[in-house]
């Protein structure tokens, strides 16, 4: 052979690095939608979901992350992302149907902190944000806007910015 291709797959979920990302309460979409997955098989318990969740990330996988927690008895859904609705990569019918169970979209928004009380999630801190160089949607072209921080409320925080290579396969 002149050439071998490893393709390994991205096995787990990206963290942003926030601050509080390691509390209790903050999970990836594919531990969340893995168990959900494997109960609906009826291979395991339903994962444990609070009455309000909110979740970081605007693509497929976050819309299937929202439709699951709905699924599980979650009452306020928060989606936060970067893009606006028209710049979001999930499928627009997918946003519709997420929309239409009454998730709150916060578009045009970065997460800056995880925030808690006893250990516990509380929410997050958000500010807006406007693109450098318009069409590239990615954290680095993002520039937040002095003045812009607000605060959404949640007892569990959804990691849904996309994949990376497991530590061990």
């Amino acid at each position: 052979f002149k050439a071998v291709y490893v393709s390994a797959g991205l096995q787990q979920s990206a963290r942003p690095g926030l601050p509080g990302e390691e509390l209790a309460g903050v999970i990836g979409w594919k531990e969340l939608l893995d168990g959900f997955s494997a109960h609906l098989l009826g291979e395991g318990d339903a994962p444990s979901v609070p009455g309000s969740v909110i979740i970081i990330g605007g693509g497929s996988v976050a819309m299937d992350v929202a439709s699951a927690v709905k699924d599980l008895a979650a009452e306020e859904i928060d989606l936060l992302c970067l893009e606006s609705p028209a710049e979001m990569p999930a499928y627009h019918r997918e946003r519709e149907e997420v929309w239409d169970a009454g998730a709150r979209f916060h578009t045009r928004s970065m997460p800056l902190e995880i925030t808690a009380a006893d250990g516990k999630v509380t929410g997050l801190k958000a500010v807006r944000i406007r693109w450098r160089e318009p069409g590239k949607f990615v954290p680095s072209n993002a520039e937040k806007i002095e003045g812009t921080e607000y605060w959404i409320p949640g007892q569990m925080v959804v990691l849904s910015i996309g994949a990376r290579p497991a530590e061990r396969l």
